[in-house]
């Protein structure tokens, strides 16, 4: 037999009805001969997904994670700069400023969405530089001050070619003793942003200076070997001496230059053959540390 519908509150007489909202509804059921039957329906909602994401803040070039929450399932729109377009997690790497829009679903169907801003700019990468001191570094004076001349960061890196790390903002690093080379020294500056920038020097420290006196010379006057002169390399003019004794420890000729010898006279007197023996004194350029070497030469005709 036909039958009638009525549900309070709908203000309908369909069977079936769709897009109720949330609440108890009384269905009353009439046949044709007036008889009911009533039913209450109770309509409950599914919540929708609160949504929660981060916003990033980056350099120029860099990266970070989109950490999105609240949905069992995840999409990403546009696609530009990013790893993926689905999952809670995303990598974003856009070369400009961008809105994503996150959307959420839960696994009863329900829908939400959010912007996302990814804020990219080159104000918030920071610009490593330093210096040191001295300038000249020897292996007689291996320590070195640096000093810090970066900007935008406040995490720091310090790598000594390899022999030793710093943390510090200014260090002090010794290089290792008597041994001269070239070290690179290399600074990385990093902000809370973890946004960095690299910067690396090479750094010469000078060995020894060369300072070689031949052990034998024969002033008579072929222009060959005719003057006894130590060769040198990086050596200061200041505090120069080069000074020549006969076997009675008595002083026969002295220089004060660099660059000047003996020919062998002494006021336009000739000294025989003989063993003599010398006392360079000198000081390596960059520094005021004396040195001192001695050693024996034969005057030859």
């Amino acid at each position: 037999p036909p039958y009638s519908f009525n549900w309070s509150g709908l203000g309908t007489g369909d069977s079936f009805v769709n897009s109720v909202c949330e609440g108890s509804y009384t269905l009353v059921i009439t046949d044709q001969n007036g008889c009911t039957q009533s039913s209450v329906v109770q309509v409950g909602a599914y919540p929708l997904p609160e949504l929660t994401c981060n916003n990033l803040l980056l350099c120029t070039g860099s990266a970070g994670y989109l950490n999105a929450n609240g949905a069992d399932f995840y999409s990403w729109s546009p696609a530009y700069g990013l790893n993926t377009t689905t999952g809670s997690t995303v990598i974003a790497s856009p070369a400009t400023s961008t809105t994503y829009v996150l959307t959420g679903t839960t696994s009863n169907g329900c829908v939400a969405a959010m912007d996302v801003l990814v804020d990219v700019s080159p104000t918030n990468a920071p610009v490593t530089n330093f210096s040191y001191s001295p300038s000249q570094i020897d292996v007689y004076h291996p320590n070195v001050q640096f000093t810090n001349l970066s900007t935008g960061a406040g995490n720091y890196q310090w790598n000594f070619a390899d022999l030793g790390l710093s943390d510090e903002v200014n260090p002090q690093f010794i290089f290792p003793d008597q041994q001269g080379g070239m070290y690179q020294v290399c600074l990385i500056a990093s902000n809370t942003l973890g946004c960095s920038d690299t910067l690396c020097q090479n750094i010469l420290v000078t060995g020894d200076p060369v300072a070689y006196v031949p052990n034998a010379f024969t002033p008579n006057g072929d222009g060959v070997n005719d003057v006894l002169l130590p060769v040198t390399n990086d050596v200061s003019e200041n505090n120069y001496s080069f000074s020549i004794f006969n076997r009675w420890g008595q002083l026969v000729f002295e220089t004060k230059q660099p660059g000047q010898g003996w020919d062998g006279l002494m006021q336009g007197i000739k000294y025989k053959e003989d063993v003599y023996s010398y006392v360079l004194k000198f000081e390596t350029n960059g520094n005021n540390i004396g040195q001192r070497k001695t050693g024996h030469v034969s005057l030859l005709k």
